[in-house]
């Protein structure tokens, strides 16, 4: 067993001798010299530009709609025009929201008439029932006329009211300044 590890021990030290033993750097292909590009520097200003796949989209955005219905009659603006808030962009076709607004009003001009005479009547037959020269079915018509005429014209300012709103929508402005 002496003799193992003596043989052991004698192959491992001259591995060692022999792996130690010193190289010429010279003929080591990885000290070996490179070729390189050499440039010379030169300051200048340059630009230069980022260029990204994107989609941009407006800060504010706004889609108009009519709120009443028509042909678009006229339109106040050309594409990519910047606008002024209120300005008016489109108009719908007026002629039967005027129409509209003119019977609305002279509905409440007939509505007003009625209401005069009916309030003219009441009073008249108010005098007559407290009298007793007065049929009481007739006095109750004329208290009844009178409150009917008072809901007509209620409802004949209502449908005014209406018909103007629908007139001033015939005419789309813009909400806010913009392009």
């Amino acid at each position: 067993m002496n003799r193992i590890i003596k043989i052991i021990s004698f192959f491992g030290l001259t591995v060692w001798l022999v792996s130690c033993k010193h190289a010429d750097p010279a003929n080591n292909p990885a000290n070996a010299p490179v070729s390189v590009n050499t440039y010379n520097v030169v300051r200048k200003n340059i630009v230069y530009y980022n260029s990204y796949p994107a989609t941009t989209v407006a800060l504010k955005e706004v889609q108009l709609f009519g709120q009443v219905t028509g042909y678009i009659t006229e339109i106040y603006f050309s594409d990519g025009q910047k606008v002024k808030k209120g300005k008016k962009l489109y108009e719908i076709d007026r002629s039967k929201y005027i129409a509209s607004y003119n019977q609305a009003k002279n509905n409440v001009g007939i509505a007003q008439a009625n209401l005069e005479k009916a309030t003219r009547d009441a009073n008249r037959y108010t005098e007559l029932n407290k009298q007793e020269a007065i049929a009481k079915q007739l006095y109750e018509n004329a208290m009844t006329d009178l409150k009917n005429m008072q809901l007509q014209l209620i409802s004949a300012e209502a449908e005014l009211t209406k018909a103007q709103s629908d007139l001033s929508y015939s005419i789309i402005t813009a909400p806010f300044d913009g392009t």
